[in-house]
């Protein structure tokens, strides 16, 4: 780091070349991104010296890995992408650059380039190839000097990001349920060609003997109930839907012990139906304190991330992950080093068995955390996001693209739609919502991404499903 130049502000990163290096690669900057899907945007300013040598380059994790964007600085200021020459930038002279690649799904092998030289009109390329056609991943993000002698670059405003290509339109929107005092924390899946929605019916908010209902569709505009699960004295709450690989509906929830209008314990309980009709008793699992927010499966295997606060000073709210065979008996995989009160967790999986959770946070900044880790899953790499997310949920759609949704404040609580990545979370849709809400479920069919939540915007708090466009 130093003070002797910047693009903006009063510092910038020099690297500094030499004779006699082992590797002329050296000096160099990596980062590792991790990013898979969406338009990939990386932003810098770069400043080089006179006889200098720079280039700039992503990469995949593959052995051999594999090139997409390149970008080659020679020592007279020449500037070449992709092997060819495209502009010459003065000497010791600010510019600014800006690439951006398709990832994932999207990804056709090519990628833009802008670059702005002061007092010129500035240079814009599209479809410059890719240095390997089939570069669809960004695990190598780096700055190399590569000159054999003395040489100085400079680089400030560094900036990388993904972005969807997709826009997202509400495109209907509908009261399903209100008949409960209060229906809220909803969940939403297709089994065996039907729409089943799960959420939780009480008096209210907390406390009371809430009870699970599950109610099923055709259509998605009919709805029937099919089940309603419920424990004396305990407040079945939360529940989370999801499919065993024998075909069966699983259906996990939060259970509460409520002595006085005090929360005195709590225990994670299952169901299970094979016909979305007939479902067992709510079944204990895990252990006295614990709350199994939601089970993903991945080749045969459920896991899940249970909170749990211990009674102890300081209070301390712990992560833990889990996984389970059957969905009833678990074991650990690993704990979670996320400070200031993480609890409520969704857990996906990529195509290449990567794991991406999304955590809420209850103190410090409240900001959610998304994790991202590869098997065994007990390495994990961690990006606190700009935003809250309560009760967070998230989809990989087709093209490979990650949207989330939850509770946000922008003036009052609302339920939102946000574009997502594996380092960020950005909402891009508000729903019909306010008051108590959130809690949405996620299921991609036929085009459209169909949402359930609950709001209490029109007085009575109810659950809802949107139909969304995402073009």
């Amino acid at each position: 780091m130093t003070a002797e130049t910047a693009a903006q502000g009063q510092h910038s990163l020099k690297f500094t070349d030499a004779e006699g290096l082992e590797k002329s690669f050296n000096p160099h900057l990596v980062y590792g991104p991790g990013l898979r899907s969406g338009l990939a945007v990386g932003t810098f300013s770069i400043r080089v010296e006179e006889g200098a040598s720079f280039y700039h380059e992503w990469r995949d994790s593959s052995n051999p890995y594999r090139v997409g964007p390149s970008i080659w600085f020679d020592p007279d200021g020449s500037i070449r992408a992709s092997g060819q020459a495209v502009a010459k930038a003065p000497l010791g002279t600010w510019i600014d650059l800006r690439i951006s690649c398709p990832l994932g799904r999207a990804a056709d092998g090519k990628y833009d380039l802008t670059i702005a030289i002061p007092d010129r009109e500035a240079v814009e390329l599209t479809d410059l190839a890719c240095g390997s056609p089939e570069f669809n991943r960004l695990n190598w993000y780096g700055f190399v000097s590569n000159a054999t002698h003395p040489a100085t670059v400079f680089i400030d405003d560094l900036n990388l990001r993904a972005e969807s290509t997709r826009k997202a339109e509400l495109l209907s929107v509908e009261k399903i349920w209100d008949q409960g005092g209060h229906n809220a924390f909803t969940d939403l899946i297709r089994f065996n060609d039907r729409w089943y929605c799960t959420f939780r019916e009480a008096e209210g908010h907390v406390k009371g003997d809430g009870k699970t209902r599950i109610i099923s569709s055709a259509d998605g505009t009919a709805w029937e109930s099919v089940g309603l699960l419920e424990e004396e004295g305990i407040d079945l709450r939360d529940p989370k839907l999801s499919i065993t690989p024998d075909n069966r509906l699983m259906v996990v929830m939060g259970g509460s012990v409520y002595r006085n209008d005090e929360l005195v314990g709590r225990q994670p309980r299952v169901s299970f139906s094979e016909d979305g009709t007939n479902w067992t008793a709510p079944q204990r699992v895990l252990s006295e304190g614990d709350w199994l927010w939601r089970v993903t499966w991945n080749d045969g295997v459920a896991y899940g991330v249970s909170y749990n606060i211990n009674s102890g000073e300081p209070l301390e709210w712990r992560l833990n992950l889990y996984r389970s065979t059957d969905g009833v008996n678990y074991e650990p995989v690993t704990k979670f080093d996320i400070p200031e009160r993480p609890n409520e967790t969704t857990l996906r999986f990529l195509p290449d068995d990567t794991m991406v959770a999304l955590v809420r946070r209850e103190a410090g900044s409240k900001m959610c955390w998304i994790g991202t880790s590869e098997p065994p899953y007990t390495d994990w790499s961690w990006t606190e996001t700009d935003y809250q997310c309560g009760g967070p949920n998230f989809i990989q759609i087709p093209d490979g693209s990650l949207w989330a949704a939850g509770r946000y404040y922008p003036g009052g609580a609302k339920t939102v739609l946000a574009r997502m990545t594996t380092t960020s979370y950005e909402p891009v849709l508000t729903l019909p919502s306010g008051g108590d809400t959130s809690y949405p479920g996620l299921v991609w069919h036929d085009g459209i991404l169909w949402m359930s939540y609950y709001a209490s915007h029109e007085e009575k708090t109810s659950i809802y499903l949107a139909k969304i466009a995402l073009e």
